[in-house]
């Protein structure tokens, strides 16, 4: 199975890291080094993945899929959700990324924000975001400080977890509608977003720009005691991690790999795992310490 076109990854808190390429869904197990793979020949409903989650209230991994299929994988079996790629919508329905809370999965995607209901296996909400009668894709959301967060296409948007108007997109509160944003992170109560080369951090209601990267920005994640960013230079096939002080916005560590930076992942202190387009999962250990491919 091919198992290099690595696109995302999710840790399951434990030894385990759930990863998701082009066509197949692998799990690598960190503490035997043992990889366990799996396709549409071992229950797949599809192909053309394009994001990973991990729920650790219900151990239920979630896959999306690029044409808005959903799966959901526990204790060795996968279960298909089609609402989305079955749902008669104009243009793209790309699952653009997943996050879990307390048994719910929200996956961000080209026709809003959908939320799972794990435990009963079925759609329990969708949000949609519309300007001038089109849909705003949602790129990722974030949890902060009691309230959601939604980088989309057209914009930084917020509203508060508990309140019973989350469907309605006029009662989410406007941080920003002009800027095209790809990914956002918390780490406690600092909310970073980033465009397709800049960092901001929302502070007081207001963007303020922390940090430019001198290529395209694929991605960010929340570290153990730094920012990390995924970076890929598509014009020489690599990619490169930084991490990013929260307090001052300089460049803690960084490591090249040898192919398109997706993701990264740091799931330890001093461990931190790649996911890359070309390789497949990579790996690098401590300051200064190489890295290497593990898989395929």
């Amino acid at each position: 199975l091919p198992y290099n076109t690595a696109v995302s990854l999710a840790w399951d808190g434990g030894s385990k890291l759930h990863v998701a390429t082009d066509k197949t869904y692998f799990i690598y197990d960190i503490a035997t080094k043992a990889t366990e793979g799996f396709s549409k020949t071992e229950g797949m409903s599809d192909i053309g993945m394009s994001c990973i989650g991990y729920d650790k209230a219900t151990s239920t991994t979630i896959l999306g899929y690029s044409n808005g299929n959903i799966d959901l994988y526990q204790d060795g079996s996968f279960f298909n959700i089609p609402d989305l790629k079955l749902k008669s919508v104009t243009g793209s329905k790309n699952i653009n990324s997943i996050r879990t809370i307390e048994g719910y999965a929200y996956l961000s995607t080209d026709v809003g924000i959908i939320v799972i209901d794990l435990e009963r296996r079925e759609v329990k909400e969708n949000y949609e975001f519309l300007s001038n009668g089109q849909n705003i894709a949602i790129k990722e959301i974030a949890f902060a400080n009691n309230k959601i967060y939604a980088a989309t296409q057209k914009g930084l948007y917020s509203n508060k977890i508990d309140t019973n108007k989350l469907q309605a997109f006029s009662s989410w509160t406007k941080h920003d509608s002009t800027r095209a944003f790809i990914s956002i992170a918390s780490i406690g109560n600092q909310l970073f977003v980033t465009g397709a080369d800049s960092l901001f951090e929302l502070k007081n209601n207001a963007l303020k720009f922390v940090y430019r990267s001198d290529t395209n920005t694929t991605r960010i994640d929340a570290g153990v005691d730094g920012l990390w960013i995924s970076e890929s230079y598509q014009k020489l096939f690599s990619g490169k991690s930084k991490k990013i002080s929260t307090s001052d916005y300089s460049v803690l560590d960084s490591f090249k790999i040898s192919g398109y930076c997706k993701q990264t992942l740091q799931t330890a202190e001093r461990v931190v795992w790649v996911a890359d387009e070309l390789n497949g999962l990579n790996i690098r250990e401590g300051i200064g310490d190489p890295y290497g491919v593990v898989a395929p």
